[in-house]
């Protein structure tokens, strides 16, 4: 029989993408071939789906674009981890559709053995003749009985792996996306988040808004009081955020005592409204170190700056504007929320 080379197979599918990307302009950098060579290949359905929808909709691959791809599908080590479950996941589906088969085949030899049984039973003319159909019937059914009873036991096994499977990919998730100080979103999920919902902003053309709060004199109050009241105010601010936000708003600790604030299908007035909520939540009660509230360390206040997406904006320039509304709240003494439109002179670029 005829073996196929692999160099060979995959020569077709690296000249296709090299020719999709010079179609589109894009230059042939090793991140950018590693997204057409997937697309190409049929490897990734879900990078596949979305440059179909991007192609269909006739959007230009600029440098951006390409760069917030491959940061999507390949850009660290959880899509290396994810591979290892998905390997796992698809030896156990492997090892069950075997056992499987085998039941289906032991049930069916049995079957036929059964029916080849009755036709002797019609023919049995002597006590002992019927004696020894039995027998043979009784062992053919513990044979039976004992194949599907181990292999009903390696599907119990199976069963198990795949619920520690489940739990490992759970503890995975929740582990890679949430800071473990405050447990609002981290770092790493919010810019995957970002990336992912401008990308949907240029392809379906809504908008949303974006907030970067940051705790006013922090530094100070983490020097008066110690690292571990420092811990509590980011805990106690990190639950207000969450409280006050919805369901599919994404609450994210930056960094330090900065935290930012993804808003999808948001638009900038109810973003305003929300900002100066959350900074009244915060400073509405003082932080206590305790439930009886005997130590108390006065009220918290934070400061924030807020944007909104448009056409023209990429990720970094929506986020320097939202960074510079910040500075510009901390200018005006903290304690305020200041939006880009009370702010033009200053961001436009």
């Amino acid at each position: 029989m005829d073996t196929i080379n692999p160099v060979t197979q995959s020569a077709p599918f690296s000249t296709r993408a090299l020719e999709e990307m010079e179609i589109r302009g894009i230059p042939a950098t090793p991140e950018n071939y590693t997204v057409w060579y997937t697309h190409i290949s049929g490897s990734r359905a879900d990078l596949s789906d979305h440059l179909s929808q991007l192609i269909s909709a006739k959007v230009t691959f600029d440098q951006q674009l390409c760069k917030e791809i491959y940061h999507q599908y390949f850009g660290d080590g959880f899509q290396t981890l994810m591979e290892e479950l998905r390997r796992e996941l698809g030896r156990i589906v492997n090892i069950a559709s075997q056992d499987i088969d085998k039941i289906g085949q032991e049930i069916t030899s049995y079957s036929h053995a059964l029916e080849g049984y009755s036709d002797r039973i019609a023919k049995i003319q002597a006590s002992n003749m019927l004696g020894d159909l039995i027998n043979q019937l009784i062992t053919r059914t513990r044979t039976t009985y004992q194949s599907t009873h181990q292999t009903g036991a390696s599907l119990s096994v199976l069963s198990n792996d795949i619920s520690q499977l489940r739990e490992q990919v759970e503890k995975l998730s929740r582990e890679t996306y949430t800071d473990q100080l405050t447990t609002v979103s981290n770092r790493r999920h919010f810019e995957e988040e970002y990336q992912k919902l401008f990308s949907m902003a240029r392809l379906r053309g809504y908008s949303f808004s974006l907030i970067l709060l940051d705790i006013d004199n922090f530094k100070q109050f983490n020097d008066t009081y110690g690292h571990a009241v420092g811990d509590l105010v980011l805990r106690f601010v990190g639950k207000m955020l969450k409280d006050g936000t919805k369901g599919q708003d994404i609450v994210a600790r930056y960094g330090g005592e900065e935290f930012v604030i993804l808003l999808p299908d948001t638009n900038y007035p109810d973003a305003i409204k929300l900002a100066n909520n959350l900074c009244k939540r915060i400073s509405a009660k003082p932080l206590t170190a305790d439930r009886t509230g005997q130590k108390s360390f006065g009220h918290i206040t934070a400061s924030c700056g807020i944007a909104y997406f448009d056409d023209s904006d990429t990720p970094e320039t929506l986020f320097k504007r939202t960074d510079d509304c910040l500075y510009e709240a901390k200018r005006r003494g903290r304690d305020c929320c200041v939006g880009e439109q009370e702010y033009t002179p200053k961001v436009q670029q």
